[in-house]
């Protein structure tokens, strides 16, 4: 297995432990590998793809309102620059909706 393969698994496994938006922070602060699984679970939960993750229907708890998880996000991407980072938070703030508390 690749250390790719491993974070996505890892993302995977977040996802379906009911991660919280605190724990997201806490990681992303971390830098990687954490970061990486924080924002692949984070994808994960806003739109879930394999039968058995949407079977457990992942929910992000303690989720933060729009505008925190996008100067979050904006932060990170600032840190780490790298291409797989910006694609991912891309896509995140795309779905920003299903992860962020309603107004």
């Amino acid at each position: 297995m690749s250390v790719g393969q491993s974070r996505i698994l890892g993302g995977y496994l977040a996802a379906a432990s009911q991660l919280d938006w605190p724990q997201v922070e806490k990681w992303l602060g971390q830098g990687r590998p954490r970061s990486l699984i924080a924002l692949q679970a984070l994808i994960i939960i806003a739109k879930p793809r394999p039968l058995w993750i949407r079977r457990i229907a992942p929910k992000l708890g303690n989720p933060p309102g729009r505008e925190d998880l996008l100067r979050t996000l904006s932060s990170y991407r600032e840190r780490d620059p790298a291409p797989v980072v910006q694609k991912r938070i891309e896509w995140i703030t795309e779905f920003a909706d299903a992860l962020t508390a309603p107004q």
